[in-house]
């Protein structure tokens, strides 16, 4: 839960434990093609009741080219409403 203060680092380190092998795969399988490309990860956690890092989210944003200040926020925060809106559908069931 997100009452924890490392919970989101600890998550994103599961994250990248999860996908090594998959990445160190298609890494390998490119050298091995001799092609140019390579894979990597980027992680993006909102966490239980829907706060995230903003800074660190909108740097991963960044790093896949989304360059407009105004469309990271706008991806930020529909990120963080669709979160909510998921937990209070959840909590609906209780």
């Amino acid at each position: 839960m997100d009452t924890n203060e490392d919970w989101a680092e600890k998550k994103e380190q599961e994250k990248i434990d999860r996908y090594s092998s998959h990445l160190g795969f298609i890494n390998c399988l490119s050298d091995r093609e001799k092609t140019s490309w390579k894979a990597s990860q980027t992680n993006f956690t909102a966490v239980v009741r829907g706060s995230l890092h903003t800074n660190q989210f909108l740097t991963r944003l960044e790093s896949l080219r989304v360059k407009n200040k105004n469309t990271r926020e706008a991806i930020r925060n529909r990120k963080v409403q669709k979160t909510l809106s998921m937990s209070d559908m959840i909590f609906k069931f209780f």
